[in-house]
Formats: structure tokens, C-alpha cells, sequence
């Protein structure tokens, strides 16, 4: 089906263009209109009732799904992005914290779920079309994040349905500069699962057992993990292997916070403060846990978590 901006129906070539958002064009224009109404918005920070979606996952969630829940968001993008997906009528929300693995796959998965979702909470509706909003990226030197946008992009032109882009605050239209460094605006994003509102965020917790997701990002699978259930209202971590092993991990873990800033980072000048901290809890996992489905995840048991008191707390 097509992809849509401000009405108009956009072909599939445009997305192979690498001036598509920064050239002279009526297009362009649209698109740089678009997120000026964006970029000024004030950041706000989020502390409690928060489902906080990771890198390489997505969620799910509407008011008859959300339990206590306030917002559904994810932050710490650098040149990672984060899409949200709204059905108005339904009020279904989606969001996913896509980091250029496996992009395809993971608009796929999470269409699927917004469809699954959608039919659950308004049966009689067998067709949906989709608002997205999309955060994330900057004018970063590797092209990392030019490469990303126009990988969504790609993968949402080839769905089965209908997409409007309401907004991409992507590459250079979510870029500021301090001291000639280039810098993303949107670092995080989260939706009020009340009123559907979107906002620029920060997220002081940002969840269960982000060492686990860590090492999972670093040498687990590839693929996008859904990270919400929304029969029972409780986030949720799938058992994983190893893929490969991280090799010289004491080694690794012996180096100093401005090394692994530069090695284990795709844009080392704009991570967020935590970035280290969390790099090395991870590490710390990975040596401490060879093989999770003997130490965390027996029996291949799915983790689950419910919301008590505004934190999530496994069950």
C-alpha cells in the first residue's frame, strides 16, 4: 500500500535518494515544515508508570491494554530511531526503538501487532491505516543514520497498508550544533497513553534488567523483540542465546570509560551519560552469565514484569 506526506503519495525511489531530505525540493520542504513544529518542543522527564521500549524492541498498548501504564517510550537515540504508530479511532499506540538490525522484520512485526491489536479492540474495522511519527538521527560523519531513515522509509513503503508520515525529525531535521559538534534534538520519545500525545523525553527508569537487554543487543539475536503483553499488562523479556562469544571480555572490561566510548559506540561524542555505565553492567553479565538459559532463563522460560507502585517488578 502507499506511503503517504501530507496527502500526497510517495514512490518507492524517492527512499534510494540521499538528498531526499535535505535537497531543494517540494518534498523536502514538507518534510523540514513538519518537524520545525516539532524540534522546539520542551523536553520532559519521565520517572514512574512508564513502559520503557529498548533498543531493538517494540510494544503495543491502547487504554483497555494499558493497566496502570501512563506512557509508553523509549530514549538514549543517538543514531538509532524511534517510530511511533497510531490508529486514531482505535487508539492504539505502538512504538519501536529500531537500531538498524533487521528493519524490515521489525515494521513487519510491529504492523502485525498494531493489526492484531486493532482488530481486537475494534473488531468491526478490517482495514487500518497507520499515522506514524518518526524520531531519531542526526548529520552524523558514517552515515549511520541517513542509511537507517531511509531503511524505514523503505520498509514501510512496502507494506500492506496504509502509512501517513505525520513527521521525521531524522538526519539533519533533528540536528543541532554546540561548539561544532553536531548533536541529535530528539534523543527520546514518549506517547501518553490517555490522550495520545508525543513528546520530546528523557527516562530516568528505563526498566527491568537492562544488563540482560544489553548483552542481548551486544552478541544475542538480531531480530526486533516485543516487549509487552497485552492480556495480562505485563512487560516481558523472551529467553535468548548467545550467538557468538565476546571475546577478551576481562580484557575488554580492564579498559578505561573513554575506550570502550569509542569502541562500543556508533557516535561516541552524543551518548548520553549512562552510555558507559550500562555498556558495562552488560559486560559484567556476559562474563558473569556464559550461557542465560542456565542462569536466567531456565526451563527457557519467558521473564514477566508487572507495574507495582509505578516500577516494574518481575513476577
Amino acid at each position: 500500500m502507499p506511503l503517504f506526506l501530507n496527502k500526497r503519495q510517495l514512490g518507492h525511489s524517492l527512499f534510494d535518494q540521499d538528498q531526499l531530505l535535505t535537497e531543494d525540493s517540494s518534498l523536502s520542504s514538507t518534510f523540514k515544515a513538519l518537524a520545525e513544529t516539532w524540534v522546539s518542543k520542551p523536553e520532559i522527564v519521565l520517572k514512574e508508570n512508564v513502559l520503557y521500549v529498548g533498543q531493538r524492541e517494540y510494544a503495543v498498548i491502547d487504554p483497555h491494554s494499558k493497566g496502570n501504564v501512563e506512557y509508553i517510550a523509549s530514549d538514549s537515540a543517538t543514531t538509532c530511531h524511534i517510530v511511533v504508530f497510531i490508529q486514531p479511532e482505535s487508539r492504539v499506540v505502538g512504538l519501536s526503538h529500531f537500531d538498524g538490525c533487521n528493519t524490515e522484520q521489525g515494521v513487519q512485526d510491529l504492523i502485525q501487532q498494531m493489526d492484531l491489536r486493532c482488530g481486537q479492540v475494534a473488531p468491526a474495522s478490517t482495514q487500518h491505516s497507520y499515522d506514524v511519527y518518526i524520531f531519531g538521527g542526526f548529520q552524523d560523519t558514517k552515515g549511520y543514520s541517513i542509511k537507517l531513515a531511509k531503511e524505514l522509509f523503505r520498509a514501510m513503503h512496502a507494506s500492506t497498508r496504509n502509512i501517513h508520515i505525520k513527521v521525521a525529525c531524522v538526519f539533519n531535521l533533528n540536528s543541532r550544533y554546540k561548539h561544532g559538534t553536531c548533536y541529535p534534538i530528539y534523543y527520546g520519545v514518549g506517547v501518553n497513553c490517555d490522550s495520545m500525545e508525543i513528546h520530546r523525553v528523557r527516562c530516568e527508569n528505563k526498566g527491568p534488567m537492562r544488563e540482560v537487554k544489553g548483552a542481548r543487543n551486544f552478541i544475542g539475536p538480531k531480530q526486533m523483540m516485543n516487549c509487552y503483553d497485552n492480556s495480562s499488562h505485563e512487560m516481558i523479556l523472551h529467553p535468548f542465546s548467545y550467538q557468538h562469544q565476546f571475546q577478551q571480555i576481562d580484557l575488554w572490561l580492564s579498559q578505561s570509560d573513554k575506550f570502550l566510548l569509542k569502541h562500543l559506540s556508533t557516535s561516541p561524542e552524543q551518548e548520553p551519560e549512562d552510555f558507559v555505565p550500562d555498556v558495562r553492567q552488560s559486560l559484567m553479565f556476559i562474563a558473569s552469565n556464559p550461557d542465560p538459559s542456565l542462569t536466567i532463563f531456565k526451563e527457557n522460560t519467558t521473564l514477566r514484569f508487572r507495574l507495582a507502585s509505578g516500577f516494574w517488578q518481575q513476577c
